[in-house]
């Protein structure tokens, strides 16, 4: 390679790098076929097989041109012993300084745009933010969402501490409000991608929740099942108070843990709600500071919530910031679903009726307080409370503004809870 001669070069180290070696275990009393990264693995030699693989690539890059050159180095990325290695590091490891990068960056983009796989939508984050920033990761996210949503995800997870572009954040935040009609059931999204419309969604919504209630009446007692049906037609109603704290009362008069329990537990165990436990101490580890009398319910999916509410899809879509206390609680039950989806326990906090938080996580920074807000307004007397008391690392507030940090305080946008 360092003679320039690359065609031959990048022949002689793909031949090593494929090559099968014979080994024989003295204890087994047996040959055995192993590969050249299973060789240097076993200590049988020494090698600097990232060296190895930098010279292949660098030498295929100089040998070839287009569309060969991006299907070999793909190739050579899906292998093993290239697993830690980043396109940028072929352009120094030569002995002459690589020409074209720029047209290569751009075939290598295309390439990745239309390869399947978690191995091309991983290359692809890098080669866009490589070749124009976050700017370019969120163009290619939305060119790509069929083939790599993940990217997406990816660029919502790199302005954590940064802003969305102001034109994307605002078309961002009008499909959220599609997803709260819509929900993530997959007969109602998969209707919403081939229609893109959201008449019909509530029919399909009708129809799951007919299911629902033959699934209660199939697998509980007559009785049992209308106290079933009972709870879950109730949580609109508890959701729309502002106490969300779930009241047997408001399933029946003088209703009580004793005759609805069971209820609810079966509603939690099937997966068609989330129950939200109250805390007594904001502290690590958060379960054992549960007060088992009093939680919250949401419903799994918040398309189910919006349709079983009636509340008018107008009012979802809306640009102007409706004085509908409703719609934070639809704010809410999606920030739930979204939590759980990632795998967070459920807990809120509440501190003498007279300041509560919506979500409190657990992880390494220790207990973080989540505040929702469905719309730009995001002043929060309860948030001020628990940052006094608690001095958390950090806290969380979910609303329609901006990615940011300031005071202390990370503002999340709806639409990216599931970076969380």
């Amino acid at each position: 390679m360092f003679q320039k001669k690359y065609k031959k070069a990048s022949v002689l180290y793909e031949r090593l790098c494929c090559m099968a070696f014979q080994t024989f275990d003295s204890d087994m009393k047996e040959w055995d076929e192993l590969k050249l990264e299973d060789v240097v693995e076993q200590k049988l030699v020494t090698l600097n097989l990232k060296q190895i693989a930098l010279n292949l690539m660098h030498a295929k890059y100089q040998a070839t041109k287009g569309v060969e050159r991006v299907t070999a180095l793909y190739q050579y990325l899906s292998w093993g012993m290239c697993k830690n290695i980043i396109v940028e590091e072929i352009f120094t490891v030569g002995p002459e300084e690589l020409k074209g990068i720029d047209l290569f960056m751009e075939d290598w983009i295309t390439f990745l745009k239309d390869t399947q796989g978690d191995l091309a939508g991983e290359l692809l984050t890098m080669a866009c933010k490589y070749q124009g920033g976050l700017s370019r990761l969120y163009e290619t996210a939305r060119e790509a969402s069929s083939m790599h949503p993940v990217l997406f995800e990816r660029a919502c997870k790199s302005l954590l501490d940064e802003k969305m572009p102001v034109p994307l954040h605002k078309e961002l935040l009008e499909l959220y409000k599609h997803y709260l009609i819509v929900g993530g059931m997959p007969m109602v999204v998969n209707e919403y991608v081939k229609t893109v419309k959201l008449l019909g969604s509530t029919d399909i919504q009708n129809e799951i929740l007919n299911n629902y209630i033959a699934d209660m009446a199939k697998y509980s007692s007559p009785s049992e099942s209308v106290k079933i049906r009972s709870c879950y037609n109730s949580i609109p109603n508890q959701l729309a108070k502002d106490n969300k704290k779930f009241q047997y009362k408001v399933v029946q008069s003088g209703g009580n843990a004793t005759i609805f329990g069971a209820a609810i537990e079966w509603l939690n165990f099937a997966g068609i709600i989330y129950k939200c436990q109250k805390v007594t101490s904001a502290e690590v580890p958060i379960a054992v500071h549960s007060d088992i009398s009093s939680f919250k319910i949401y419903m799994s999916d918040v398309g189910m919530l919006t349709m079983k509410s009636g509340i008018l899809q107008s009012m979802i879509l809306s640009t102007l910031e409706i004085d509908n206390s409703f719609i934070g609680a639809i704010a809410e039950n999606y920030v739930a679903s979204s939590l759980a989806s990632n795998g967070h326990p459920q807990y809120y906090w509440e501190s003498s009726n007279t300041a509560k938080i919506d979500f409190l996580l657990q992880n390494e920074h220790g207990v973080i307080p989540v505040e929702v807000k469905a719309g730009i307004h995001t002043k929060s007397r309860s948030l001020s409370v628990y940052m006094t008391k608690y001095k958390p690392e950090f806290a969380i507030k979910i609303s329609a503004k901006n990615f940011g940090f300031e005071n202390g305080i990370k503002s999340v946008p709806l639409y990216a809870v599931f970076c969380i």
